[in-house]
């Protein structure tokens, strides 16, 4: 009976506990798949772009003595891109790209005609007497301006490799809008059979030169045209406040791009069903010109076969398009393509966030403690790392003691073989600086030495890499500079006056104690000092901004008073 009790206590206790275990389990799963799909980057990147542009048009076509000096376009579109980079790669230099948008397109053409002639018989009764008369149109300085107000869906595919970037693709337009404006001297001439002379300069029957001009609407086709842009990514040269749009956490990061297109047509736009570019009102019948005589019991002539040649007896109101529109834009008879050349402006926002690279968990710094000093020098270690890739750096260690003289007591260089370096000394409170080319200098203060293990993990310099100045202090709720914070200003000075092409962004922070307005403007006064600071030192204060974060972005919990010492700081980013 005592044996069964137990088991009976055991099987209870199990009971209770086993619930307990397994929803912790479940709350540790959850937060795992949580971070694996934190790190899960597919390389993928959205982009909603803006764009415009301008350059020579025309509307070539293969019309015999003819030539065609072209116009100007304009457009504007927007656009939809997708870019595809290696997975996992923070700041990609190498990419595809897709795009699709839609741009309303204005474009014009001049045609140009070589002077030609038009020749006809009129006939006309007289005293009850048929007779003809011949008669002459002499065209010169013929001169068509065509324009076109167009929606085109352009389709591209291409790439971006360093700052260079090119598409190839199609557009396919329809038109919203077409016209067409003609001018031309016209001089006409008449010949009576029974006159010898030729009737001329007879203003009163417009047998005289007059100037000829029409206007009427244009059909056109769907339009299809291969289309190339080549051009170059202009962000390393805008300014940092033009490569952001919104505040906060709304910040939109953007991209621009200036390059020069092409766009050809591989589509007739005067296609054989007759539906092209002919106008409206231009007639279709070669032999509308042809002969004249007096409708029935009417004083007015009239054409043979019809058509909408509105000549007098006196041949007046000479309208082009009932000349020329017979002659050369016949059905299907002359081929037209249009071409664009010129210039696009692009402003890309990236509407899909950046996958953020997940934050270590900072080691925690060392507190100071009341410890027996043991009768032999303990040994202090060192290991040299790269933040991002945690790989050993031959680095260069220096210790100096914070009190009495500062001399330094320790220099060595980190063997990369081992990846560390050590000595036995004596406890004291201590400032560490690690140093090596091509990163930002590690500062930071060992308060004691007891066989424990410093890792300095140095930032390498390049674009938006993101240092925290340490050991800078300041007074509490002040923006005036402790004189222990010497050594950590004199390194940033350092660091600016040995790149002179550096430029920096100042940040400062604070935890959330207090009304934000106050921790606002206690941020930009603590930057504004640094950045004063610097100037007195002599750097260019165009090689550097500030702005205050306030307690808007913190890096550890305020909750506690290690993470509100954490969130208070001051900050620099390279630009």
């Amino acid at each position: 009976m005592k044996y069964f009790r137990l088991v009976v206590i055991l099987l209870i206790a199990f009971m209770m506990v086993a619930p307990t275990e397994d929803a912790m389990a479940q709350r540790r799963r959850k937060k795992k798949r949580k971070e694996e799909k934190v790190k899960k980057d597919l390389g993928l990147t959205h982009c909603l772009g803006l764009y415009g542009g301008a350059g020579y048009s025309a509307f070539v076509n293969d019309i015999e003595n003819s030539k065609t000096p072209g116009g100007g376009a304009g457009f504007l579109g927007i656009q939809y891109m997708l870019k595809k980079h290696k997975p996992g790669d923070m700041n990609p230099r190498n990419m595809f790209t897709f795009a699709v948008g839609i741009e309303p397109m204005f474009l014009n053409s001049t045609l140009k005609m070589n002077d030609f002639n038009y020749s006809g018989i009129y006939h006309y009764n007289a005293g009850g007497v048929q007779s003809e008369m011949d008669y002459n149109m002499a065209f010169r300085k013929y001169k068509e301006s065509m324009n076109r107000l167009s929606v085109n869906v352009p389709i591209m595919f291409g790439g971006q490799f360093s700052r260079y970037y090119f598409q190839v693709g199609a557009k396919a337009g329809v038109a919203l809008w077409g016209g067409y404006t003609s001018k031309s001297d016209i001089t006409m001439t008449a010949k009576d059979r029974e006159i010898i002379d030729v009737i001329g300069s007879v203003g009163s029957h417009n047998l005289c030169t007059q100037k000829g001009k029409t206007s009427d609407p244009l059909k056109f086709d769907l339009d299809v045209t291969v289309s190339a842009e080549f051009g170059i990514v202009m962000d390393e040269w805008m300014p940092a406040s033009a490569m952001m749009v919104g505040k906060g956490k709304k910040k939109i990061p953007l991209s621009y791009r200036l390059g020069l297109f092409m766009d050809y047509g591989i589509m007739n736009l005067n296609p054989d069903n007759g539906s092209g570019i002919i106008g409206t009102n231009r007639t279709k019948d070669p032999t509308t010109l042809t002969e004249f005589n007096y409708a029935n019991g009417s004083s007015q002539p009239g054409p043979v076969k019809g058509g909408t040649a509105n000549i007098n007896s006196n041949f007046s109101s000479v309208k082009l398009n009932s000349i020329l529109g017979s002659d050369y834009w016949k059905e299907g008879s002359n081929k037209l393509t249009s071409l664009v050349v010129g210039a696009k402006f692009t402003v890309l926002f990236q509407v899909s966030p950046q996958p953020k690279p997940i934050k270590k968990k900072p080691r925690p710094r060392p507190k100071p403690k009341q410890v027996k000093i043991p009768t032999y020098p303990p040994f202090f270690y060192c290991v040299t790392l790269d933040a991002e890739t945690d790989k050993i750096i031959p680095a260069h260690v220096t210790l100096t003691r914070i009190e009495g003289n500062k001399d330094t007591v320790f220099v060595a260089q980190v063997d990369p073989s081992v990846g560390f370096v050590q000595n036995q000394m004596n406890s004291e409170k201590l400032i560490i600086s690690v140093k090596c080319r091509g990163y930002m200098d590690f500062i930071d203060t060992v308060y004691q030495i007891d066989n424990d293990t410093v890792y300095a993990e140095l930032t390498p310099i390049k674009k938006n890499a993101v240092v925290i100045l340490r050991n800078l202090l300041f007074d509490t709720d002040k923006t005036v500079i402790k004189n222990t914070s010497v050594q950590s200003l004199e390194d940033l000075y350092k660091l600016l006056s040995e790149n002179p092409k550096l430029r920096i962004e100042i940040t400062g922070h604070t935890d959330n104690v207090g009304k934000d307005k106050y921790n606002q403007k206690l941020s930009e006064g603590r930057a504004k000092a640094v950045f004063d600071e610097m100037v007195k030192r002599g750097i260019d204060p165009k090689r550097m901004t500030w702005r205050g974060a306030g307690e808007t972005e913190p890096i550890e919990s305020n909750d506690t008073p290690e993470g509100r010492a954490e969130n208070r700081r001051v900050e620099f980013m390279i630009l």
